[in-house]
């Protein structure tokens, strides 16, 4: 008992060893950085009308250049047919380009359904198609690291309305053989 307590100061800490403590902890503080999607958006439609039958693909990167396909269907097709040519020919250019992440919209909700096997296809014509769309040229849609269709009609904002009317436009346009700016 013999021992007593005594009262140091605490010496005076330099203002450059706080400032390194600051910027060495800042570092580690930081939110993660944000991964950029490398999600694709393909949209399509097909058109047929009295004059012919077209298709029209707008891709959308993940950066947001749009990619307008416009394809002239030179034999007879039902309206079925131009939209599964629209999506076999899009799906053709997406693997071309190398895209892995692709979200499809399409305004055929029976393509839709039939690609996503929500209902059967019962002709033999609209079955090859759908066969093709799933695997497409001996590719199986598997090759996309991730891959959604939906129905044209369940966009998610206006911006979405819009790329899928422009899609219907470029379809309409190449029956017409003229394209419209957009």
């Amino acid at each position: 008992m013999g021992e007593t307590l005594s009262f140091a100061p605490r010496k005076v800490i330099k203002s450059q060893v706080l400032s390194d403590f600051v910027a060495e902890w800042t570092d580690t503080q930081l939110p993660p950085a944000q991964i950029q999607s490398e999600c694709w958006t393909m949209y399509f439609d097909g058109s047929l009308m009295k004059t012919g039958a077209g298709a029209g693909l707008l891709l959308v990167s993940p950066l947001g250049i749009h990619m307008r396909y416009m394809i002239r269907l030179h034999f007879a097709a039902s309206n079925n047919v131009t939209e599964y040519e629209a999506l076999v020919n899009g799906l053709q250019t997406a693997i071309e380009l190398g895209v892995r992440r692709l979200d499809m919209r399409g305004d055929s909700q029976l393509v839709v359904d039939q690609v996503m096997k929500e209902s059967s296809c019962h002709d033999p014509k609209m079955k090859a198609y759908c066969a093709m769309s799933v695997s497409h040229g001996g590719q199986p849609c598997s090759i996309f690291k991730a891959f959604a269709m939906a129905h044209k009609g369940k966009a998610t904002s206006d911006v979405d309305y819009n790329l899928e009317d422009r899609a219907e436009a470029y379809s309409n346009a190449t029956v017409h053989n003229r394209l419209t700016s957009g």
